[in-house]
Formats: C-alpha cells, sequence, structure tokens
C-alpha cells in the first residue's frame, strides 16, 4: 500500500473506513485524515504531471495501466481512473491502455486502447500507473521508439510506480513520483 501511485484502491480499502468515520467520527480523525489525503492523490499527480512537463493542452498522452493494484481486472474504485478523468479535464488528448481489461472506455473522448503500440503510437508523453508485471521490461527508449516520434524534444515519461530504470532513459525526460528526483 506504501507505493508511489495515483492512491489506493479498490472495493474494500478505499470504501470502508468511510464507514468507521460515519460510525465514530469523533474517534476516526487519523482514518479520516489519511482517507482525505488518498482521495486527493489524483489530483496530486496531475499537479505532479503538470510542474514537470509542462502545459498539457492538445498533447497526445499514452496512459498505462487502470487497474487499483498490479496484474488483475478490478477496476473498481481505482484511483487511476480519476487521474486519467483529470488528465483530460486539462485538455489532454488521452488514450489509455489497461492490458487486462482492453476494451475499457473510462469515459467519452479518452480512447480505450487494445495494444500498447496503439496506445503509444504518436504519443507526447507517457504516464505509467500501474505496476503491472507486462510491463516491467518496458524501458524509456522502447517506449519512446513505439510512440514514433522522430525527437526527443518534448517527449516526456511520467513513471508514477517507478518500474522505469533511469539507465535504459537515458536522453529522455524521466519523472519518477516518489523518488526525489524528477529529471
Amino acid at each position: 500500500i506504501l507505493r508511489p501511485g495515483p492512491g489506493v484502491g479498490g472495493h474494500c480499502i478505499s470504501v470502508d473506513p468511510w464507514f468507521l468515520v460515519e460510525a465514530s467520527p469523533a474517534t476516526a480523525d487519523l482514518i479520516r485524515t489519511a482517507r482525505l489525503v488518498n482521495d486527493a492523490q489524483p489530483a496530486f499527480l496531475l499537479d505532479f504531471v503538470r510542474r514537470n512537463t509542462g502545459e498539457l493542452t492538445g498533447r497526445k498522452v499514452a496512459v498505462l495501466g487502470l487497474s487499483y493494484k498490479p496484474n488483475i481486472d478490478d477496476l473498481r474504485e481505482s484511483p487511476a481512473i480519476e487521474f486519467v478523468r483529470l488528465l483530460k479535464q486539462a485538455g489532454a488528448d488521452v488514450r489509455t491502455f489497461e492490458p487486462f481489461v482492453p476494451d475499457y472506455q473510462v469515459e467519452e473522448g479518452i480512447t480505450a486502447c487494445d495494444s500498447l503500440e496503439d496506445v503509444l503510437g504518436g504519443a507526447d508523453g507517457v504516464i505509467l500507473l500501474v505496476g503491472h508485471e507486462v510491463f516491467s521490461d518496458l524501458t524509456g527508449e522502447s517506449l519512446f521508439d513505439k510512440s514514433g516520434r522522430r525527437s526527443r524534444e518534448g517527449f516526456f515519461l511520467v513513471d508514477a510506480v517507478n518500474i522505469l530504470k533511469r539507465e535504459t532513459s537515458e536522453g529522455l525526460t524521466l519523472i519518477r513520483l516518489g523518488d526525489g528526483r524528477s529529471r
């Protein structure tokens, strides 16, 4: 649970604590605060992306992973989905790829892709939200190559779960959440 990412989700841990807060508000301050912090994580991540990559309006952004935790097909209460909605509201042209539910469309105006090649084609940037095992062999270089871009100028990688290795992303803008270094 205590790992970088868009927040903690799922059908239990993101919902059940609110029942405790409701049942005993006077004694549940810590639980309430923890839930408020977690619920704000998608907006925090969007702000982090903006601060490190600049304006998102009109940029084609490939988002990898939507489930609430790695290697499952469960999207219930996933903070990655809220992040994707916020990314669209920020003006980005958003495409998603969730390998365990490839046809899942977050909402109208957000394109669901059924392959890595499809989501990455023409992308100005990539945001990795879920540490699925199928993403573990990805490198910054392979993501850039699959984008089909000729120039590295303006291309960015945001690794919210810290699975991309810096040494595989030389010459690319790699921003990792939670490792204390932004480039």
